[in-house]
């Protein structure tokens, strides 16, 4: 997962990111991925939408006690 690309992280000014292979808060193979990498996409172009359900990372984190 570390080396996954952010919607805005190509690199290029123009050329924005999108599909289940970039970190998008699920960072599956799935059609939950490729639809939140849209979204990312979308934010990254135009700033909506502001809040994306599931992007919070925290789930993989767990617990640390």
């Amino acid at each position: 997962m570390k080396y996954r690309l952010a919607a805005d992280e190509s690199g290029y000014a123009n050329l924005v990111l999108a599909g289940d292979w970039i970190r998008n808060g699920i960072d599956a193979g799935c059609v939950e991925a490729s639809v939140m990498s849209g979204m990312q996409a979308s934010r990254a172009i135009c700033g909506q939408p502001a809040v994306i359900v599931g992007e919070d990372r925290s789930w993989l984190e767990g617990s640390h006690s």
